[in-house]
């Protein structure tokens, strides 16, 4: 086989090299009966020629082989193309050439006779490696371009894109923005977003947790004191909206102020300017404000906790964070997000996530949401010592978490009815959702398998998940 036995197009093809004749004429029927096309040489020369004019899937070559031999061939391959996996069979094997083999980037190396299975086995696993790192090397993509953005840790799903849009418009005015969502989905990364973004992002950026404080000891925060105002105020302190002057305020948790605190805050919106606690002198302002709660305003209003004329006045520009389970398109580029930083805070721990990891996060519910996925992450880091973070190093209440076994039956809300028809473009959704409902269920909610039965990739199933609102 001096020239290649060509493989039909479009299907995953595997260069085979071996200058045996009848060794190469097994290895490539093997390959042929286990659904793959074949491209056969026994030179090693005119394979790397070959490979250098239509790249293949996969290489399995010879180690001992006459003008080019296994090693020199497998260089030249990652000269081409960095990513295909080279597996190297030799009847002559020894450990040296194995370790010199794996060195020079060997996928694996192999034991002449070839056994069908194990050569089949490893294929399907190279192949399965490449696609990962091709995967991966989507997320980072993802992940980079969401950092230039200076938006990161965000997402890249639809709900999340048309959030980031409405953010970055309104980073570049003075209006009041109100973020709602619940603990832990990233509000005061939102905030520290616009306010960097915005024309005051020279200025100050004062941040107050309304949660934290209460009665005076929040307005002598929020406003200042004069001394001898009260009990301990032994000398005068400005306020938090004294010291945002020309910047921005954060005030985080305002739905836990107090109905005095309300009205004290009511008068510093509406007229920009405060009193000291204790003081009668009125100090002019030139702030932007940003709020943010995890609760339901609008409950609130209803239950009288909550100020109707101060609700209007902090929600101008409202932005709601939905939690990380309403978008699980987001967690596998939020995960290698959240591990990059947990990595450079630590200085140790996994540099990257297998794929079945970032399947097992993705099927986990997260009532935490990203501040939780983080501090899995970091407990992870400390206790891995791998380069890559797998399934085995998760929490056990993660793994739990992972799709259901084969023939399980559907969650309710994975199967809910979708709305009415109404024209051509609502049937073809409904069809596509149904489609891939019925995937999901007879892969067992595995992600990869899925996406491969389906014809997409799985970053593009993460996006239809969220789009149709599919849990399991």
């Amino acid at each position: 086989m001096g020239n290649a036995t060509m493989a039909e197009p479009g299907r995953t093809t595997i260069l085979v090299v071996d200058d045996d004749e009848q060794h190469l004429e097994l290895t490539s029927e093997i390959l042929r009966g286990a659904g793959y096309g074949v491209r056969a040489f026994s030179d090693p020369v005119q394979a790397v020629e070959s490979f250098a004019g239509q790249p293949c899937d996969a290489v399995v070559t010879d180690l001992q082989m006459p003008g080019l031999g296994g090693i020199e061939l497998l260089r030249k391959i990652k000269e081409t193309d960095t990513r295909t996996p080279v597996i190297i069979a030799s009847a002559f094997g020894t450990v040296k050439s194995a370790v010199q083999a794996m060195k020079d980037g060997a996928f694996d190396f192999l034991t002449k006779p070839v056994e069908r299975d194990h050569l089949v086995a490893l294929v399907k696993r190279a192949l399965e490696f490449k696609n990962l790192a091709r995967e991966n090397a989507t997320l980072r993509a993802e992940v980079a371009d969401l950092r230039s953005t200076g938006l990161a840790p965000a997402g890249s799903s639809p709900v999340m894109k048309e959030l980031l849009q409405k953010a970055k418009a309104v980073a570049g005015t003075d209006a009041t923005v109100l973020l709602t969502g619940e603990s832990g989905v990233g509000k005061e990364i939102l905030a520290d977003c616009i306010q960097r973004h915005s024309p005051r992002k020279n200025g100050p950026y004062i941040k107050v947790n309304c949660g934290a404080l209460s009665g005076t000891l929040l307005e002598s925060e929020l406003f200042g004191h004069e001394k001898g105002a009260f009990t301990g105020a032994t000398e005068r302190r400005s306020g938090r909206f004294e010291l945002a002057h020309k910047g921005t305020i954060f005030l985080d948790e305002i739905g836990e102020l107090t109905p005095e605190a309300q009205t004290r805050l009511l008068r510093a919106l509406q007229q920009r300017e405060v009193q000291r606690v204790g003081g009668s002198t009125t100090i002019s302002l030139d702030i932007r404000v940003i709020c943010a709660t995890n609760k339901d305003l609008q409950a609130e209003l209803a239950a009288k906790r909550f100020r109707e004329d101060l609700y209007f006045r902090v929600c101008v520009f409202p932005l709601h964070l939905p939690p990380l389970r309403e978008r699980v398109a987001d967690i596998p580029a939020l995960a290698l997000d959240l591990l990059r930083t947990v990595r450079t805070r630590l200085g140790r721990g996994p540099a990257d996530i297998s794929q079945a990891a970032l399947d097992a996060l993705s099927a986990y519910r997260w009532p935490g949401n990203i501040r939780e996925l983080e501090n899995v992450l970091e407990r992870c880091s400390i206790l891995c010592a791998k380069p890559a973070l797998e399934v085995d190093d998760l929490p056990e209440e993660i793994v739990a978490g992972r799709p259901a076994a084969a023939g399980a039956p559907a969650s309710a809300a994975a199967v809910q009815t979708p709305p009415p028809l109404v024209s051509l473009e609502d049937a073809r959704k409904q069809s596509e959702r149904e489609r891939i409902v019925a995937a999901l269920q007879e892969c067992g909610w595995n992600i990869s398998t899925t996406a491969k039965m389906l014809g997409i990739s799985r970053s593009t199933l993460y996006v239809k998940l969220d789009e149709y609102g599919i849990k399991q």
